[in-house]
């Protein structure tokens, strides 16, 4: 191994984009860089070198939205944005969030060198050595590409990059994120055997809607949304089953969450008559009808209290299981306190008073009704794990001073 990486050697090329977006504020450095064995080009990367210290406060995601978009998904993904500190424990006691971050882009070797993991493993780490990231980056990501071959990880795993478990429990390509500190990659390099036994977490795409049950999901949305008032039922119906006859599927289309986001008492009880297991039917986050009740019952609440909750009445009397959990394991119980609690806090703020920071576990209630819903909501076995933490992902930190109230993301999809 020794005498391999003394053929091998970086050819590294600043370029400052002084005349980028003036949003960018100066703060991005792109590296080109040329991957060489014996003097002869084999590979070549290309990294950010990005500057925090250059970024003003709160103009974090304005930054990286104005470079480019892989920039931006990987800063919200792993930055939050009001001082740009990472938003992952893991990365946390390591990194200084006014220093410089690095993305890895693209990392590409020749068609002769590319199954020479040795080869590639030791040209990352030349790069990770240099004295321009030694001196300035105390924190690296690099996402794999999708369908990546196990190589493509492991030359990344030996240099002290991981998956980090509480970005990856979110699905999607933010499975494929690898992260590291300089603290990591200052590490010998390891070995392929000690990294072909690192596990990565997956999480199965989401199943959205298709053919006629997308067809079924537009129309309710359609027949529902806009604030037209209220449609001819009858009609409804009987386009409703047209489109069950031509194979679409209550529960698949996701059409009751659309009836219940849009407060449809008819629609959802129509559509729980045709398949009544639909009650506990999951979208692609596993939302379920009761949550989105749940949380738009949340939202109705005044100073006299939670007058309309006749939808998430007919869930409940249905038999909507208070159990489930969604992707972040919270259930409708722990969504409805945690929107009630976004909520007071956002009156108490616009009301110049003073904020009482409170958990799922502390909250109360201040109206009787809107006790009642609590109690109604709260599964056999009392708030989930998750439910506790407001919602919060193990490994993700909530920063208390970052902003920002409500959680309507729900209203986007219906």
């Amino acid at each position: 191994m020794s005498n391999l990486s003394d053929t091998i050697s970086i050819r590294l090329r600043q370029d400052t984009d002084d005349e980028g977006d003036e949003m960018e504020f100066k703060a991005l450095t792109t590296l080109h860089v040329d991957i060489l064995q014996n003097g002869n080009k084999i590979g070549s990367m290309e990294a950010w070198l990005i500057n925090r210290s250059r970024i003003p406060a709160g103009y974090y995601y304005t930054a990286f939205d104005s470079h480019s978009s892989t920039c931006q998904w990987l800063g919200c993904a792993v930055m939050e944005p009001k001082l740009g500190r990472t938003k992952l424990e893991s990365l946390a006691p390591y990194d200084n969030n006014r220093s410089s971050f690095i993305i890895i882009h693209e990392f590409n070797m020749e068609d002769a060198y590319k199954r020479d993991e040795n080869l590639s493993a030791i040209a990352l780490s030349k790069f990770l050595k240099h004295n321009l990231i030694l001196q300035n980056a105390t924190m690296m990501m690099y996402v794999l590409p999708p369908n990546f071959a196990r190589h493509d990880a492991n030359v990344f795993l030996r240099n002290g990059f991981f998956q980090d478990p509480g970005l990856a429990r979110g699905g999607g390509a933010e499975q494929r994120i690898l992260v590291a500190s300089s603290y990591h990659t200052k590490l010998p390099l390891r070995s392929s055997q000690e990294v072909a036994q690192v596990q990565f977490v997956t999480v199965p795409d989401p199943q959205m809607p298709q053919g006629k049950d997308e067809e079924l999901l537009t129309y309710t949305k359609k027949t529902l949304s806009g604030g037209r008032g209220k449609p001819d039922f009858q009609t409804v119906f009987g386009n409703i089953d047209k489109y069950l006859r031509d194979g679409a599927s209550v529960k698949a289309s996701h059409a009751i969450h659309v009836g219940v986001a849009n407060d449809s008492e008819e629609v959802v009880r129509y559509l729980l008559e045709k398949d009544p297991s639909a009650v506990n039917a999951s979208d692609a986050s596993l939302w379920t009808p009761l949550m989105i009740a749940a949380t738009s019952a949340a939202g109705k609440a005044t100073k006299d209290g939670i007058k309309d909750t006749k939808v998430m009445d007919l869930l409940l009397s249905r038999g909507a299981d208070k159990s489930l959990q969604d992707n972040k394991g919270m259930t409708a119980y722990g969504h409805y306190v945690k929107q009630r609690m976004d909520y007071d806090e956002m009156t108490s703020a616009m009301c110049g008073k003073r904020v009482k920071t409170q958990t799922v576990a502390t909250y109360k209630a201040k109206h009787p009704s809107e006790r009642a819903v609590q109690a109604k909501l709260l599964p056999p076995n009392g708030p989930s794990a998750s439910d506790l933490r407001g919602g919060q992902v193990p490994g993700i930190i909530v920063y208390e001073d970052e902003g920002g109230f409500g959680n309507d993301d729900f209203f986007a999809d219906y």
